[in-house]
């Protein structure tokens, strides 16, 4: 367990990273504290509250292991349990969780532009 433990979330100074999951998966309080330590490691500069919506789905769209979607101040995570008819282990759940966090602190940083990705899409 991490020093945040008994913290509900994760206190930058008085700014505040709320994590709501959806879904079923193990260790919800596990998966929160990770991703308020992750979040608060990229965003060290963070100067307002952010809010992160996990969604764990049985599968998503195309198959894909997950989706990041956001702005500067809360972004929209969803986590597939099963690709392409393979169920995933919780260890390859966390590694696609990583990946979508670090697409979550480029949304809140300005890094990643939601509409420069519809535009590549649309080429």
């Amino acid at each position: 367990m991490g020093i945040y433990e008994t913290m509900p979330n994760y206190f930058l100074g008085e700014h505040v990273i709320i994590v709501d999951i959806k879904g079923q998966i193990a260790e919800k309080k596990r998966i929160i504290e990770y991703c308020e330590n992750a979040l608060a490691y990229f965003l060290t500069d963070l100067s307002k509250q952010i809010e992160v919506n996990l969604t764990i789905s049985k599968e998503l769209d195309s198959q894909a292991f997950g989706y990041c979607s956001g702005d500067d101040s809360s972004v929209d995570i969803e986590l597939a349990k099963v690709s392409d008819g393979f169920k995933l282990s919780i260890d390859d759940m966390m590694l696609n969780l990583a990946h979508e966090l670090i697409h979550a602190k480029q949304f809140i940083k300005g890094e990643l532009n939601p509409n420069l990705i519809l535009s590549i899409l649309m080429v």
